[in-house]
């Protein structure tokens, strides 16, 4: 009788010990998949001029029809865009030119600016009762959510800020450049 109650107790004492060590792992199954291409790394020289917050409420509504037109099936999609958009300058495809003799700075093709998106994106209300969407039909709602952030970010008022900010830091190198003696042309 002693044997058995040492087994049971010893049976008990390692049922805890092992589900403390072991834990609840449950019946869980887990697939992931995850696809990444670093497609381009390159070095750049870059001004940022201007910093922008964006935030916009894109809804898709789309319906697709089946059997000759006789069934239709509709989709609809609301994405929160968020995004920093930046208006930089690409300093690599300016060319100066240095007279060290005239102590002359000639500062020549200032490009013009580029309007950069960063957007993050949270897809909200995903409604497809018969056909989801899938990876590619994501992937274009993620791009047309984000051209509409770039188009807003090119309006007239952003573009012109950015460029007013351009201009005070070319007066920054200006007159520090004439401080040290220098002068500054730009063409």
């Amino acid at each position: 009788m002693k044997n058995v109650l040492l087994a049971i107790l010893t049976l008990i004492i390692g049922l805890f010990v092992g589900r403390y060590f072991l834990g609840d792992k449950g019946n869980i199954t887990r697939e992931e998949e995850a696809e990444i291409i670093v497609e381009k790394i390159e070095e750049v020289n870059k001004l940022i001029s201007l910093e922008g917050n964006f935030a916009e409420v894109y809804t898709l509504e789309q319906t697709q029809k089946l059997f000759f037109d006789l069934i239709p099936i509709p989709k609809k999609a609301i994405v929160i865009a968020k995004a920093k958009t930046y208006v930089a300058y690409d300093l690599s495809k300016m060319d100066y030119r240095l007279n060290e003799q005239a102590k002359t700075v000639y500062l020549e093709n200032i490009p013009e600016p580029e309007v950069i998106v960063d957007p993050e994106l949270q897809f909200y209300d995903l409604q497809a009762d018969i056909i989801p969407f899938n990876k590619k039909e994501l992937s274009l709602l993620n791009q047309r959510a984000t051209e509409l952030l770039r188009e807003e970010a090119e309006k007239e008022e952003f573009l012109q800020l950015a460029e007013q900010n351009l201009q005070l830091n070319l007066e920054k190198i200006i007159f520090t450049a004439n401080q040290l003696g220098w002068e500054v042309k730009i063409k």
